[in-house]
């Protein structure tokens, strides 16, 4: 019986070790992100007051998106934009890879995977 439960523990050690999450350095994000495919340019700084700022804008047209929500998290930024030539709206989740790649899953008019670069 001791063998099965110290099996079990040991599996949802390294269970949870394989799924585990990369912390952010918010400091990290400050800069110029490209995607990997037509998506969105995004630029991220700190304002006067330190607080972070995001700004989106179109790759296609280079028009910018309406920021509707912007959160940070420990491990992710959590966006929520509207296209407003289009009417889309779309939720994106963003995750570091390191220090200078972002990948970032979108859900809402539009869906997919995009890989960010940090260019500066």
């Amino acid at each position: 019986m001791k063998k099965i439960i110290t099996a079990i523990v040991l599996l949802a050690t390294l269970t949870g070790t394989a799924q585990s999450k990369v912390k952010m350095n918010s400091d990290d994000l400050i800069g110029y992100w490209e995607p990997d495919q037509h998506a969105t340019h995004m630029v991220i700084w700190k304002d006067v007051e330190g607080y972070y700022q995001v700004m989106q804008f179109s790759t296609n047209s280079g028009i910018p998106l309406e920021i509707l929500e912007f959160t940070m998290y420990y491990d992710a930024i959590v966006l929520k934009t509207l296209f407003t030539s289009t009417n889309w709206t779309t939720n994106q989740v963003f995750r570091f890879i390191d220090k200078n790649t972002l990948q970032c899953e979108i859900t809402g008019d539009g869906e997919g995977i995009v890989t960010f670069t940090k260019v500066k």
